[in-house]
């Protein structure tokens, strides 16, 4: 079990697992705007960041970054926070099929310290599936029935991937690709709009690869499950990726629309030789 006091795997699950009821609450009467930035933010995206935030950074010795409260920092801070600890927390990762009642959603809580995300927790309501580190270990949480019956069990039970790469499969890939760029590989290929539903079912491996291009708080949890596991990660130029938060894999200073994107495409797969093909498969947006 990991004995860290601030990463309790219990106490992570329970308040995912509370955030999930909220999300799904919020969603009987959606109140939608738009940012700035012409994405969509809803009461669910501001309400749960702000729970997470009190039960997580009330006592005021760790920070907190995350989607909705991001432009309460600029490139001055990013350095304290990198140190931490800083929890790094997407509310709904993947608005618009939460707002359009789609299952490809997740809500994520990552822990940043010393410039490494070293825990991290996904869960995905519509589909009742909760991955989250444990130490060493992925704990995977399949629950069903009725949401009000959802809990947490006493025993987590630990998930270990095979690591094996299928002949056929599916490739996830990120929006722009789809809208703007293409993928000539001969795997199907999705788009869903959400990082964390997508790394989630590649570690569940039933995704064949994924690629994103995301900011900090939509991989942050990923990093510290996929840290956990056998996987090729790579940049489209063959840097390698992994859990730690540098500025060569992400913008940490310049303009605020920039601040903690990952300056490349992020590609994943199981086998180092289907990740050299994926990039060699993939036309970027120009």
């Amino acid at each position: 079990m990991n004995d860290r006091q601030d990463w309790n795997p219990h106490i992570i699950a329970t308040l995912l697992l509370d955030m999930g009821r909220l999300a799904l609450n919020c969603r009987k009467s959606l109140q939608v705007e738009i940012k700035s930035d012409n994405t969509p933010v809803t009461q669910a995206d501001q309400e749960i960041e702000r729970a997470i935030a009190q039960r997580l950074v009330s006592d005021g010795q760790s920070y907190l970054l995350g989607e909705e409260s991001q432009e309460a920092y600029d490139a001055t801070t990013i350095p304290q926070m990198c140190e931490g600890p800083c929890w790094v927390v997407d509310p709904i990762d993947g608005t618009h099929p939460y707002i359009h009642g789609l299952a490809e959603w997740g809500i994520s809580i990552g822990r940043m310290e010393h410039s490494v995300v070293t825990d991290g927790a996904i869960f995905l309501p519509d589909v009742g599936c909760m991955l989250l580190t444990d130490g060493p270990a992925i704990i995977y949480l399949q629950l069903s029935g009725k949401v009000q019956e959802w809990g947490i069990p006493t025993n987590l039970p630990h998930y270990r991937p095979s690591g094996r790469s299928s002949e056929i499969g599916t490739i996830s890939l990120p929006q722009d690709i789809t809208k703007y760029g293409s993928y000539h590989g001969a795997e199907g290929v999705q788009t869903n709009g959400s990082c964390v539903y997508s790394v989630v079912l590649f570690i569940l491996e039933r995704y064949k690869g994924a690629i994103l291009r995301v900011k900090l708080w939509d991989v942050a949890a990923c990093l510290a499950l996929l840290a956990r596991c056998n996987v090729a990660a790579y940049t489209h130029s063959g840097q390698p990726v992994n859990n730690r938060v540098s500025s060569q894999l992400y913008h940490l200073e310049g303009e605020r629309q920039q601040l903690w994107r990952t300056r490349e495409h992020i590609y994943l797969s199981w086998d180092h030789t289907v990740n050299r093909q994926m990039r060699a498969h993939t036309q970027l947006p120009q």
